[in-house]
């Protein structure tokens, strides 16, 4: 049984200073110190608190609103243990110790310090990274950043095609793929498209597998008559989407350098050793990676996701904190006769986005999800209302199979799964 921590830390974070209140057991000031950002003053951070506190860093508890960074890497460096708020949640403890609203740098830090003593259940502990863990949550928001910069691309290229060449973009629904962005390097107006020859469109289609549209009917789209005027833009714009396609070549690679990473990590995961604690694991069960491969819909970096953005829920089978965090859990006001049920706003972004389209493809490709889904539509829930409840359900079955160390059986039809 853990002992009751002697002192409080509570520390507001800023981009160049950062307050640190100590507050002992009786929840009077120790003292209190501004820290510099920099690697001079966060070297000194975590041995002035130990000093202060009596050395012992198991009755210490740290307390800030921001879960990662410099800051929380120097004080776990100690085995400090450092607990994150929201700063929602933050914002109210001041106002129970403030009701005129007084707001400064070192009330905040005592404010975090004072709710971290009374109210240490609203706080989060921060996980202690490991090196493959720190570049795999930087590789999925590398990611995220740069799925973001493809669809700004994409928009881009089909405004500026449009007044001119509108013929490119008959050709092909998504315009990153990369034949097209070759074949806009070889003919960025219409002019050079129309003189294109058969044999060099079969060249290019053969060489990137495309089946979906045939070298003749792609010459017949780009000898379409060009727009009227367009002409007298088309040199400006043709240098445009020169420089344009070329950036966008460099972001696909970019991407894919990303996700064969990505893959790397998780096929580490997968061949590495099984940690369990159980006496009775045998050398049969199977990883937590090969589980999750088993669920529908479930790709490599929807998993990515999960593993960097909740992996202490994953290894906890916590299915309240996995349903919480990816904003599947609905939020519920009642006052007096009045009752709402509400989408939950206080998410982690990066999973809710990972498990919308997790659940979308489940219900393409698995008879359970789809039957549910239909229901769900037939009672009269809206497309993302449906798309929530199959999420909820998938994590409440994945962590089932979780605990049980057991893989994904999909129904043989759609009568058994309704």
């Amino acid at each position: 049984m853990q002992s009751q921590p002697n002192c409080y830390v509570g520390i507001d974070w800023g981009r160049t200073r950062h307050e640190v209140c100590v507050l002992d057991a009786n929840l009077q000031i120790l003292a209190r110190r501004n820290f510099v950002h920099t690697s001079e003053h966060l070297i000194e951070l975590a041995p002035w608190l130990l000093q202060t506190t009596g050395g012992d860093a198991q009755q210490l508890k740290v307390g800030l609103e921001v879960p990662h960074g410099p800051l929380v890497l120097a004080l776990q460096a100690h085995d400090l243990e450092v607990f994150s708020i929201n700063p929602l949640q933050s914002n109210r403890f001041r106002d129970r110790l403030s009701p005129a609203g007084a707001k400064d740098d070192r009330r905040d830090a005592f404010v975090i310090a004072r709710a971290l003593a009374t109210d240490g259940d609203a706080f989060r502990l921060a996980p202690a990274l490991t090196e493959q863990q720190h570049l795999l949550r930087t590789l999925v928001h590398e990611r995220d950043q740069l799925v973001k910069q493809k669809v700004k691309y994409c928009n881009q290229l089909k405004e500026l095609l449009w007044p001119y060449f509108p013929a490119a973009l008959m050709a092909v629904k998504d315009v990153s793929q990369k034949w097209f962005l070759q074949l806009l390097l070889k003919a960025p107006t219409p002019d050079q498209a129309r003189r294109l020859q058969l044999g060099t469109l079969k060249k290019l289609l053969k060489q990137h597998r495309i089946r979906r549209i045939d070298a003749p009917t792609l010459q017949q789209l780009l000898r379409q008559p060009p727009l009227p005027g367009s002409k007298l833009i088309a040199p400006a714009r043709a240098l445009q989407v020169n420089n344009l396609v070329q950036q966008f070549r460099l972001l696909l690679q970019l991407l894919e350098t990303c996700d064969r990473k990505i893959k790397d990590i998780i096929d580490t995961k997968q061949n590495s050793p099984i940690e369990d604690d159980d006496a009775s694991a045998t050398d049969a069960q199977y990883s937590d990676v090969e589980i999750l491969q088993s669920v529908p819909g479930l790709g490599i970096n929807t998993m990515a996701v999960l593993f960097s953005e909740a992996e202490p829920a994953l290894k906890q089978r916590n299915y309240s904190a996995l349903r919480t965090l990816s904003g599947v859990a609905p939020v519920t006001k009642r006052s007096g006769r009045k009752l709402v049920v509400c989408q939950r706003r206080a998410v982690n972004q990066l999973l809710q986005n990972a498990l919308y389209h997790w659940t979308a493809n489940a219900c393409l490709h698995d008879a359970r999800c789809k039957q549910k889904y239909k229901a769900l539509r037939q009672r009269g829930k809206s497309h993302g209302q449906a798309l929530r409840t199959v999420g909820d359900r998938l994590l409440n079955v994945v962590c089932a199979m979780l605990r049980s160390n057991s893989l994904y059986q999909a129904p043989d039809s759609l009568q058994e799964a309704a």
